[in-house]
C-alpha cells in the first residue's frame, strides 16, 4: 500500500490516480458497495483458522470448533448442525489456512422456501426460509441477504429438532394463504415436504410419525399436538398429529402433547414451538399414568 504525503496550500502537486481510486474504494465500502465481492454489505468479520481436513468455500456456513484462538483467529470447520454459532465465510480457504468469516451483519446468501427468517442448510452451503433464524431482509428468485446477529448465526435460538412447526406462507394476487408443516426440523426438505420420522415414546414403547402437512383456514390462534389413543378390544394404541382450536383435556382413553401453536394476529400467523428439544433428542415422551386424568 503506498503512502500518500499530504498537500501544501498553495502549493502545486501532481494529481494520482492510485490515490484517487484509493478514495472511491473507501468511500464506496463505507456506502456498502465493494467491486467484485460478493458480499459487498457492511459486516463485521471474524479472522479464522481452517480446522479441518476440507475446503471452506466462500458463501458457505462454517461452525466454531473449540473454545480457543490459534494464532490470533477462531478455528472453523464444515458447518455442523449441532453446534451453537456459526458464521459465512468471506473467502475459500484451504486446511490449515487462514481467511475472513463474517459473524454480523447483511449477507447476501442463496435461500429456497418462504417465510421472513432462515436458517443453514444441512449440507451448509444454502439457507432454508421459515419462521426461525437470521431474518431475511429481502429475497427474489433463490437469493436474498439477511442479517446476522453479533456473535454468529446463534444457533442456540433456533430449534430445528424433531416435532418442528415449519409456517409456509403463499401469496397468490395479494391473498395470503398459510399451511404448517410438523416434520423433523434437522432432514426437512423445504421443495418436496418430506423428513425424516418424529418419534413419539408412550411408557417407553416407540412410535413414529411421518412429517405432516395441514392448512390453516381458520383464522383464529390453532393448537398442533400429538395424540395418543389407548388400545381397545378391536384396535391397537395409535399416535397421530392433530390441529384444533384449543388442546383437548386428557381422558382414559386419549392423552393430548402440545407442540406448538399457529398464533394469528393482526391478520398474520406466527408459530410458537412449544416442544423443544435438539437434534438428537427431540422425542416427545408420554408417561401415561402421570399425563392422564383416570375418569
Amino acid at each position: 500500500m503506498a503512502f500518500w504525503p499530504k498537500v501544501q496550500p498553495g502549493k502545486s502537486y501532481t494529481p494520482s490516480a492510485s490515490l484517487e481510486n484509493a478514495i472511491r474504494d473507501f468511500f464506496n465500502k463505507t456506502n456498502g458497495f465493494v467491486a467484485g465481492d460478493k458480499h459487498k454489505y457492511s459486516a463485521s468479520q471474524l479472522k479464522v483458522y481452517n480446522n479441518s481436513p476440507s475446503v471452506l468455500t466462500a458463501g458457505s456456513v462454517v461452525s466454531f470448533s473449540v473454545n480457543r484462538i490459534i494464532s490470533g483467529a477462531v478455528p472453523v470447520i464444515a458447518y455442523d448442525s449441532g453446534n451453537q454459532n456459526w458464521g459465512i465465510m468471506k473467502n475459500t480457504i484451504s486446511p490449515d489456512v487462514f481467511g475472513d468469516c463474517i459473524i454480523a451483519g447483511p449477507v447476501e446468501v442463496e435461500i429456497s422456501g418462504t417465510g421472513e427468517f432462515a436458517v443453514p442448510a444441512a449440507d451448509g452451503k444454502s439457507f432454508t426460509a421459515g419462521t426461525s433464524g437470521a431474518k431475511i431482509l429481502c429475497m427474489s428468485e433463490g437469493k436474498g441477504i439477511i442479517l446476522l446477529g453479533g456473535g454468529g448465526g446463534a444457533a442456540a435460538s433456533v430449534y430445528n429438532g424433531q416435532h418442528k412447526l415449519i409456517l409456509h406462507t403463499a401469496d397468490n394476487q395479494g391473498v395470503k394463504s398459510y399451511s404448517v408443516h410438523i416434520a423433523d426440523g434437522a432432514t426437512f426438505d423445504p421443495a418436496t415436504g418430506n423428513s425424516d420420522t418424529s418419534r413419539v415414546e408412550v411408557n417407553g414403547i416407540s412410535f413414529d410419525l411421518q412429517p405432516q402437512q395441514f392448512a390453516l383456514t381458520t383464522l383464529r390462534t390453532l393448537y398442533v399436538y400429538v395424540t395418543f389413543s389407548a388400545a381397545t378390544n378391536s384396535t391397537a394404541a395409535s399416535v397421530k398429529y392433530e390441529i384444533g382450536r384449543s388442546l383437548p383435556v386428557n381422558s382414559s382413553s386419549f392423552v393430548y402433547y402440545l407442540i406448538g401453536r399457529c398464533v394469528y394476529k393482526d391478520g398474520a400467523f406466527t408459530v410458537q414451538q412449544d416442544h423443544i428439544g435438539t437434534s438428537s433428542n427431540g422425542i416427545v415422551r408420554i408417561n401415561w399414568g402421570r399425563m392422564c386424568n383416570v375418569e
